[in-house]
């Protein structure tokens, strides 16, 4: 009888050993200033970046004093065993909340692996917090990613109309605020986002930002952290024309879900969104950040529909994403493109 095709157990023993040690040797590698209260929030380990044989399907970020992991493929059990001892043990090691949300499983459901969960429950960035949902719903109100982007909008957004389309929880807007921004107009169909954007605004003391101050009162206190904020809870492609009264911008975020079923599909509708921008953007022109998160698309797709829907556009770069989400590939990553666009009359 021929053997060579069976499995061995003590081999698949010791890989099973070896990729828990590589995920103990990442861990282990966290600097210590880390784990302090109002420290930023930190992505420990990035198996999907493919960098780590074995761990391709977890996630590790800290929001102090939360230990938040994810599963994105369910592991083999002896294997996912190993893993979940060595999370529990660093977790219980730093005095930490361990958390593993089950993102394969229908509704990712989540349990608390060690410790208990904290009534409030943030994450820290650049001084500034955001609420976090952790255990209810697939994402956690906070894409921590985008962090470079809010950095790039922070260095130029001084006194500045900021259109933020797909804004979700209002981070972005929260940042945009606390530099100074004149303006920012949040756009986002899901109400429930909105609110909890108002409430990132509220705990970080911009709640009175929220529209309700007239232009005078805004003209008169030209403050970082005294600019005017607009929440639109609207269906983006139904909404142009209100969308423009507020304007027009000098800075627009585009930031969409790759795939979200029965509202945004990237290769579908993303050049829908351009071709609205001449219409959008202040006559002397607007800084675009055209962003999306989505492996199998690359920096090309996003160039190619700019230059289609605004051959005038002019590109500047490409902002450098996190040094914790370290990626094999550039293009899986997040893209973050800076563009400049003039403003031209809307298109009908």
């Amino acid at each position: 009888m021929n053997d060579s095709n069976q499995v061995n157990p003590q081999q698949g023993r010791a890989d099973n050993i070896a990729i828990r040690s590589s995920l103990s040797d990442v861990l282990a590698a966290a600097p210590e200033t880390l784990f302090a209260e109002h420290s930023d929030a930190r992505r420990l380990f990035h198996g999907r970046g493919q960098l780590y044989a074995g761990l391709e399907f977890l996630t590790v970020d800290l929001f102090y004093p939360i230990l938040w992991c994810v599963l994105y493929k369910e592991p083999e059990q002896e294997l996912w065993d190993l893993l979940k001892a060595e999370l529990v043990a660093f977790a219980e090691s730093k005095q930490l909340c361990c958390m593993i949300q089950y993102r394969y499983e229908k509704s990712a459901p989540s349990e608390c692996a060690y410790g208990s969960l904290p009534s409030k429950t943030v994450a820290w960035e650049s001084g500034l917090q955001y609420e976090l949902i952790l255990g209810r719903s697939q994402n956690i109100g906070y894409f921590m990613d985008f962090k470079t982007g809010r950095d790039w909008l922070a260095e130029r957004v001084a006194g500045k109309r900021v259109l933020n389309l797909f804004s979700y929880t209002c981070a972005t807007s929260v940042s945009a605020i606390a530099k100074g921004a004149a303006k920012v107009v949040n756009v986002d169909m899901s109400r429930s986002a909105m609110r909890q954007g108002e409430a990132n605004h509220a705990i970080n003391g911009f709640g009175d930002c929220i529209g309700r101050r007239s232009p005078k009162e805004q003209a008169a206190t030209a403050e970082p952290g005294s600019g005017d904020v607009v929440m639109l809870a609207y269906d983006l492609f139904r909404s142009w024309k209100n969308i423009r009264k507020q304007g027009p911008y000098d800075i627009v975020i585009i930031d969409p879900p790759s795939r979200q079923r029965g509202s945004f599909e990237a290769e579908k509708d993303y050049h829908r969104v351009l071709r609205q921008i001449p219409s959008l953007a202040a006559e002397e022109g607007a800084d675009v950040l055209a962003c999306l998160n989505a492996p199998y698309l690359g920096d090309d797709f996003l160039k190619d529909l700019m230059l289609k829907e605004i051959p005038a556009a002019e590109f500047c770069g490409r902002v450098k994403n996190r040094e914790d989400f370290p990626e094999k590939q550039l293009d899986c990553t997040l893209k973050m493109l800076h563009f400049k666009v003039k403003g031209q009359p809307a298109r009908r």
